[in-house]
């Protein structure tokens, strides 16, 4: 067995391991390719997976007739007795970093999130608090449509990061959830306003960047 394929299934280990640990013993596949950054089809993330599972026994399916990929699992008394090894317990309190505050915790989210857009977005809604999907798009100078921005949106609101913002009058807000702070009373009270020319000068580099794209020659 390669290196990099120990690495992954101490990862999956590691990771399963922490929920162990918050008293949390049941986790999917499909929950920790999220936690751990990749795309749950990965053959060799799922191969790492299936090697745990049927060949080393670390993990079982804990529900009877539950998928191995999208169904509940958690660690086999084999799997939680080789956790317990000094050589893991120590990798694992790398894995396992508490932080002390809001920025070491929020550094921490952004470091699982999939692409530099879901970055950006949750960069912009911690400093305005609220934004609809079309200003967050406009203000990061791309289409709300477009394919890394969609997928970024869609991994916050997947991790249950982004939430609607039920409390604003402007249709489709969104906002940071109580999970983006390490106490819902640490959310900033007071927002940075958008500034309207901040917007309408996003809106005009886009739409001179639609037009440079139509003056390219075929």
């Amino acid at each position: 067995m390669s290196k990099t394929s120990t690495e992954r299934e101490d990862k999956l280990l590691g990771a399963m391991l922490a929920y162990e640990m918050r008293n949390k013993p049941t986790v999917s596949f499909r929950q920790l390719s999220k936690d751990l950054n990749f795309m749950e089809r990965t053959k060799t993330w799922r191969d790492a997976w299936e090697a745990l599972m049927q060949e080393k026994n670390f993990i079982e399916i804990a529900k009877s007739g539950g998928s191995m990929y999208t169904g509940p699992c958690q660690l086999t008394a084999k799997g939680k007795e080789y956790a317990a090894t000094p050589e893991y317990l120590e990798y694992q309190k790398e894995l396992n970093f508490v932080p002390q505050d809001n920025e070491a915790h929020q550094a921490s989210l952004k470091k699982r999130f999939t692409n530099n857009h879901a970055r950006s977005i949750f960069d912009l809604l911690l400093k305005h608090g609220s934004l609809s999907r079309k200003e967050l798009a406009t203000l990061l100078r791309c289409n709300d449509r477009s394919h890394g921005f969609s997928y970024g949106l869609k991994d916050l609101k997947g991790r249950e990061i982004v939430e609607a913002d039920e409390s604003s009058s402007m249709k489709g807000a969104l906002r940071l959830s109580d999970k983006a702070f390490m106490d819902p009373s640490d959310r900033p009270e007071e927002a940075t306003a958008v500034e309207p020319k901040l917007l309408e000068e996003a809106q005009e580099a886009i739409q001179s960047k639609k037009k440079k794209k139509k003056m390219i020659p075929t």
